[in-house]
């Protein structure tokens, strides 16, 4: 499957996302931010000693260490990295799945204000207030944004509907799973992936965005005229 990178506005609640995703992905996972503060200890002292260009110099540097360096990991990108065209370029030159996760200002301010460590914890990009600062960015980014994914994912505060939407823009979720049992009232030899009669069975199926496929053992199936019944009830793929 290759790199998964994810990017985004600040203050988006990634780390725990991306968490998820590498758990769920059995891929390691690598932080951008942390990735570059562990070399540097601090961002707002090293940009005050230095400079935002300065900064913007190691970011591409580190960036590129990291993609020449691994070819199967998530990579959670800072706000800032994509909308640079020569990390743009490196990122589009690594043939990785590039996910954008979407996030209105209302929601992001709406984070901010009920999480007070926010205040006390960042890196200034203007030196304005927050809120101030955090329109600008947002209004200056969001149409950069738009231009580099593979898939665009909203997320609006439900960390496991993102974690699905993301799973299944990637086919993460082609499960095929087989129908074996056609009672349609009891089920005395159930499937080992669904439980209970061939009805509950379909309705399961039509219900989980998880499968895509269904096989039909109709070797296991006693009267063939129903076949096309059932058929018509599945709106999967069928094989």
């Amino acid at each position: 499957m290759g790199n998964i990178i994810l990017y985004w506005m600040r203050w988006t609640w990634k780390s725990t996302l991306w968490k998820l995703l590498s758990e769920k992905l059995n891929k390691n996972f690598i932080d951008l931010d942390k990735y570059i503060i562990e070399r540097i200890w601090d961002i707002t002292e090293y940009v005050t000693k230095n400079s935002w260009d300065d900064f913007r110099d190691m970011e591409h540097k580190y960036l590129k260490e990291v993609l020449e360096n691994n070819s199967d990991i998530v990579l959670s990108l800072w706000g800032g990295t994509i909308i640079f065209e020569r990390n743009s370029n490196l990122i589009l030159k690594n043939n990785s799945k590039l996910i954008y996760i979407n996030s209105s200002l209302e929601n992001i301010s709406q984070r901010i204000e009920n999480d007070e460590k926010i205040w006390n914890k960042r890196t200034s990009l203007t030196w304005k207030s927050l809120l101030e600062e955090l329109s600008e960015v947002y209004e200056k980014r969001k149409d950069i944004y738009e231009k580099f994914y593979d898939f665009k994912v909203d997320n609006n505060g439900d960390i496991e509907k993102t974690l699905d939407d993301i799973l299944g823009k990637i086919n993460y979720w082609n499960i095929c799973i087989p129908i074996t049992s056609f009672d349609k009232n009891t089920s005395p030899q159930p499937s080992p992936f669904l439980r209970g009669s061939l009805l509950e069975q379909i309705e399961v199926i039509n219900n989980d965005n998880k499968i895509k496929f269904v096989e039909l053992r109709i070797d296991f199936l006693d009267d063939l005229d129903e076949l096309n019944q059932i058929i018509q009830q599945i709106k999967k793929q069928i094989i």
